[in-house]
């Protein structure tokens, strides 16, 4: 019995850690700013994911990636890069495949030196890490572009609704004005005569 209370005890332990972590994350959202998790499969099969909001409407947009398929986690960011790094990590290597084809080292033998190579492999490779950065801060750049223009649509329509009543209110007001003064020159009791 000591060992069933234990495990629940461990149980609820880890119920309340698992809670915590998720309100911490929780707390870390910013509005408009893509919220990312990786999680590593304990086992291959069929995998689901759950999203619900407390209040309002959210828009959701879930990108499931493989390691497998787009390369290891990025030390970075800690999560599995996107296709369009992959697209660009993929492009480059097969630059570096070209450069070790036999054809290709024939026609560069006599007119460059090994030095030469190395150091344009480096500033190659540097050079992809700089477009990596490049792309992913466009990236990130557009999602806020699309967040903005959301909510300030959003904004104008509650404008547009907003002066909409106000003008109504107006012209139901400026007609019971006509109509008590129309009323009221016209001899009618309807003022207390």
């Amino acid at each position: 019995q000591e060992v069933g209370e234990q495990e629940q005890v461990e149980q609820q332990q880890l119920q309340h850690e698992q809670s915590h972590r998720r309100l911490t994350e929780v707390e870390k959202l910013i509005p408009g700013e893509p919220f990312q998790k990786t999680v590593t499969a304990e086992s291959p099969g069929w995998y689901r994911l759950c999203v619900t909001a407390k209040w309002g409407t959210i828009e959701i947009e879930m990108e499931l990636r493989k390691s497998s398929t787009y390369g290891p986690i990025n030390p970075h960011t800690g999560h599995v890069p996107g296709s369009d790094a992959a697209i660009t990590h993929s492009e480059i290597h097969h630059l570096y495949e070209k450069e070790e084809d036999d054809t290709v080292r024939k026609e560069v033998e006599g007119a460059i030196q090994t030095e030469d190579l190395d150091t344009t492999k480096e500033q190659l490779r540097i050079l992809e890490k700089v477009y990596q950065e490049i792309i992913t801060k466009q990236l990130e750049e557009r999602r806020v572009w699309n967040w903005r223009t959301i909510k300030n649509q959003h904004l104008y329509s509650h404008l547009v609704l907003g002066n909409l009543v106000e003008t109504v209110v107006y012209c139901v007001i400026s007609g019971y004005q006509v109509f008590t003064i129309r009323k009221w020159f016209g001899g009618g009791p309807s003022l207390g005569r």
